[in-house]
């Protein structure tokens, strides 16, 4: 509790870095041209409490701490075998030394898992707190987040907290040596284990990864030609003028956002072929189910609501609202007229430019999750790009098509 009231009343400080200098592991409050061995050296107490022990990350703090006169108390614990046998043998040689203590932690109803460095110097004492085990990763290479604490009180808190579980028989037990040999073949198996986990591992977070991920392969080709196309005088004499005016004959034929519309209304609609052209086909189909289409138009575009949840309701086979022959063509041209900084038309025009820039869609998602993640990284397109709104995207993605793909298409017809 002690941690978290500190935290609510003391101004975090703007500066981070690492207590090793640069890295990913950052300390939220830490001095300015702090040198962590340097304060190990000078110290005169060290408490150091790390769930697992590497000795990549031991090595980095163990000169400093071998060379001070500081007294010094290492904890540790064994929950899945991850603290090194190596490290274990180097703080029981330590240990034969009256400053410094070593101590496992052993009850095995509990997990240990804290990362908390004391560390008390004739002048400074600071704790760091955090989630950074005693590693190299843990100190320097992983994302880690810790806190600069150097409150008296907070300081008076963590110390008891650290002395009273040190010294804890129920808890906690002296480091020795034969206690060492017979974990080393335990760490030695749970090593194999872990490898076969780690592999398991990567495989979970590469296929999530590359079935959230939407990307463009030729991201930075696809941004340097839309730049030049929206100075291009094709974009000023084609396209601005109309884009400016588009959103507005649409909302008028659908008359957005109560989208009561008319026959005529609906046939206007679909005469406008900026933004897709809708298939007339399956028309009439489509005007049969106008109420529950103008049901669904008035949902999709109520912003109270979560738009995954409105997405699902119109796209999604199943969906309470889903009207047969409004897809997402028709879905999201209505949606980029509504927020056009937000949403970005899809139709097979520009599902085919998106093609030619490599576009990675996501696998495993529904129709409404991928339209999602598209509009998100359209998102980044439209700033990149320097484009005033996703409706300025689909005329280059649109042009890129009847320029450059479409004769290709048409020539092999």
């Amino acid at each position: 509790m002690w941690l978290s009231e500190y935290c609510k009343a003391m101004p975090i400080q703007r500066h981070t870095g690492g207590l090793l200098g640069e890295g990913n592991a950052v300390i939220v409050g830490l001095p300015k041209s702090f040198d962590l061995r340097r304060e190990l050296t000078r110290a005169v107490e060290i408490r150091l409490a790390t769930a697992f022990a590497h000795w990549s990350g031991w090595r980095l703090l163990r000169p400093a701490i071998e060379n001070t006169e500081a007294g010094v108390k290492l904890l540790t614990g064994l929950s899945f075998c991850q603290t090194e046998p190596k490290v274990l043998m180097d703080w029981w040689n330590l240990s034969q030394r009256a400053r410094i203590s070593a101590r496992l932690f052993v009850d095995k109803r509990l997990t240990f898992h804290p990362k908390v460095l004391i560390v008390n110097t004739p002048k400074r004492k600071f704790a760091v707190i955090g989630s950074g085990n005693l590693s190299a990763g843990g100190l320097i290479h992983n994302i880690e987040c810790g806190h600069f604490v150097d409150g008296d009180e907070a300081l008076q808190s963590v110390t008891e907290w650290f002395d009273d579980l040190f010294d804890s028989d129920g808890h906690t037990k002296a480091l020795r040596e034969p206690d060492i040999r017979r974990y080393r073949s335990r760490f030695e198996d749970a090593k194999r284990a872990n490898e076969r986990i780690r592999n398991l591992q990567e495989e979970a977070e590469k296929d999530i990864g590359d079935r959230h991920r939407a990307g463009l392969g030729r991201w930075q080709q696809a941004v340097a030609r839309a730049k030049r196309f929206f100075s291009s005088k094709r974009f000023k004499d084609n396209y601005l003028e109309e884009r400016a005016h588009i959103g507005e004959e649409i909302k008028s034929a659908l008359n957005y956002p109560s989208f009561d519309f008319d026959r005529n209304g609906f046939e206007q609609f679909y005469k406008i072929l900026a933004l897709g052209h809708l298939i007339e086909i399956t028309k009439p189909g489509v005007w049969r189910q106008r109420k529950k289409l103008q049901s669904a138009l008035r949902c999709l575009v109520d912003d109270r609501q979560p738009v995954e949840l409105r997405l699902q309701s119109v796209l999604e086979p199943g969906g309470r609202l889903k009207v047969a022959g409004a897809g997402l063509n028709f879905i999201s041209k209505v949606l980029a007229v509504h927020a056009p900084d937000e949403f970005t038309v899809y139709n097979a025009p520009i599902a085919k430019a998106l093609g030619h820039f490599e576009y990675e869609v996501p696998r495993g998602y529904s129709t409404s999750q991928k339209y999602l993640e598209f509009c998100r990284l359209m998102k980044r397109f439209l700033a990149e790009s320097g484009a005033r709104s996703t409706l300025d995207l689909d005329a280059f993605f649109y042009d890129y098509w009847e320029r450059f793909i479409k004769p290709e298409e048409d020539a092999k017809k």
